[in-house]
């Protein structure tokens, strides 16, 4: 069955009951972030930095990306990600987009038989592109660029499955115009209120960081998918790069990054 493609919700529903949590869970995604990071710390023998440059397979996946999407703005359509997930049952993990409050609430919400799901988070087993969390279909959705995004997924499954890497792929598309452009940070937040109680919010992190008077509290799970072949440096400027982000991955937080490169650059 071809599973990186849109799905009705019946078929959904057909999906999860055939028994797929069992082949996904806990194999490939995590119960929980903590288990998450857990595995890739055993796997690498460290848990990735702010930017997963001290982990080759962060920066095998990336050029890969890179290579096959020949340089293109594909590259701002991906995220490299920690698998895991927040909930227990066998409901499926959906995004839906709240027109009302211009907002994606994330959880284990039941499919809509009358609705179409889109996969946004992935995984590699040896032999297939397996998706883990969905979509449901919002009139923000462009469905050629996640066509796009599919066929493109089954190329790099060709080139990084066989590394067992405890890493999966999130397809970008938090508050974008467009799955191309380039990322727009986010947190997930939990929600408490009687309907919607053990949900999260996907909140802009530029708004969260105002709303919680900077502080971030946060459990890193996403990195960008954007390889330093894209920088078309030489060698003693990517160095100079790379020694850079060495230094501000051992600062404890964005403020003190920013306060550190602005200095830098004075």
């Amino acid at each position: 069955m071809m599973l990186v493609n849109k799905i009705t919700g019946r078929s959904l529903l057909d999906l999860i009951r055939s028994g797929y949590f069992d082949l996904i869970y806990p194999n490939f995604v995590s119960e929980s972030v903590d288990a998450g990071l857990k595995k890739v710390e055993v796997f690498f023998g460290t848990k990735p930095n702010v930017y997963g440059s001290n982990i080759d397979a962060f920066k095998k996946i990336r050029d890969a990306i890179f290579v096959i999407s020949k340089g293109s703005s594909i590259i701002n359509s991906l995220n490299i990600a920690v698998p895991h997930t927040h909930w227990e049952g066998q409901n499926p993990v959906i995004y839906k987009f709240q027109e009302e409050f211009n907002r994606y609430v994330i959880g284990h919400h039941e499919p809509d038989v009358n609705k179409t799901y889109f996969p946004a988070s992935f995984v590699f087993s040896e032999q297939e592109v397996l998706p883990y969390e969905w979509l449901e279909y919002n009139t923000n959705i462009n469905e050629e660029e996640f066509s796009l995004i599919y066929a493109f997924l089954i190329e790099l499954h060709q080139e990084v499955a066989c590394n067992k890497w405890p890493l999966g792929i999130n397809i970008d598309f938090r508050y974008k115009k467009t799955l191309f452009e380039e990322s727009i940070p986010t947190v997930e937040i939990p929600l408490e209120n009687e309907d919607l109680d053990g949900f999260a919010f996907i909140q802009k992190y530029a708004d969260f960081i105002l709303s919680s008077d900077g502080s971030d509290h946060t459990e890193q799970v996403a990195w960008s998918a954007i390889s330093e072949l894209s920088y078309k440096l030489n060698n003693d400027e990517l160095n100079v790069l790379r020694s850079l982000r060495s230094k501000m991955s051992e600062l404890k937080s964005d403020s003190e990054r920013e306060k550190f490169l602005n200095t830098f650059l004075s």
